[in-house]
């Protein structure tokens, strides 16, 4: 199994509120450990599917000039932590 994402619980809370399409996607696979909010991830192609996503509601976060604006760059910095390396599951 692949190793989870692991966004903490200020960040998951962010992305429920400002980016609830993406929050949907995260959900049904979301479970808590600790100060984190894992997602469990099956293989590549959900990974795939969800980074694919993500840069979707990125896309949308552009300001006039094409820059992320603030919301665009807190969820690129949660997305970061989440996939930062880690042990995957079964293997701890």
């Amino acid at each position: 199994m692949a190793k989870p994402l692991k966004f903490k619980i200020k960040d998951y809370d962010f992305i429920s509120r400002k980016f609830p399409k993406y929050y949907n996607l995260l959900f049904p696979n979301a479970s808590m450990h600790g100060n984190e909010v894992w997602i469990n991830i099956k293989g590549q192609e959900d990974y795939d599917q969800l980074l694919d996503k993500l840069c979707l509601e990125l896309g949308d976060a552009l300001d006039d000039d094409g820059e992320l604006n603030e919301d665009g760059l807190r969820l690129e910095a949660a997305w970061d932590y989440a996939d930062r390396e880690g042990v995957p599951f079964g293997e701890k």
